[in-house]
This record gives structure tokens, C-alpha cells and sequence, in this order.
């Protein structure tokens, strides 16, 4: 593994801190779960961008849209 150092706002500090003894793991793997959900969210949000385009080109427009066409 390698290492980073990462300057946060006090505040942010303390609440990270605070959250990763609440949830009684280390602050390294607490901002590595954290880090993992940002970049999954990040990869999700793309695929829905993506699919999203290909949808309205279909005439889909929203979720009610899909959810009346599986029903």
C-alpha cells in the first residue's frame, strides 16, 4: 500500500475521527471505504448519464417512463 497526507479543515478532521471510532475502525480504512464509495458513485453516475441519452433518443424520459414499459 502507499501513503498520501491530506490536509482537511479541523472540523473535518474531528469528524472524521469521531466516525471512525464510532464505527470502531482506523482512519485509513474509514477514508479508503469512503474513497472506494465516491469513485463507485462516480462510475454509476456516468452509466446512468449514458444510458440516460440512449433512453431519451427511445422516447424514455424518466423512471415512471421504464417502470411503465417492464409493467
Amino acid at each position: 500500500m502507499s501513503s498520501i497526507t491530506v490536509q482537511l479543515p479541523e472540523k473535518l478532521k474531528t469528524q472524521l475521527q469521531e466516525r471512525a471510532k464510532e464505527l470502531d475502525v482506523n482512519v485509513d480504512a474509514l477514508v479508503e471505504k469512503a474513497l472506494l464509495e465516491f469513485f463507485y458513485l462516480e462510475r454509476l453516475n456516468r452509466l446512468r448519464e449514458r444510458l440516460g441519452q440512449q433512453f431519451k433518443s427511445q422516447g424514455i424520459e424518466n423512471e415512471e417512463d421504464i417502470y411503465a414499459l417492464v409493467s
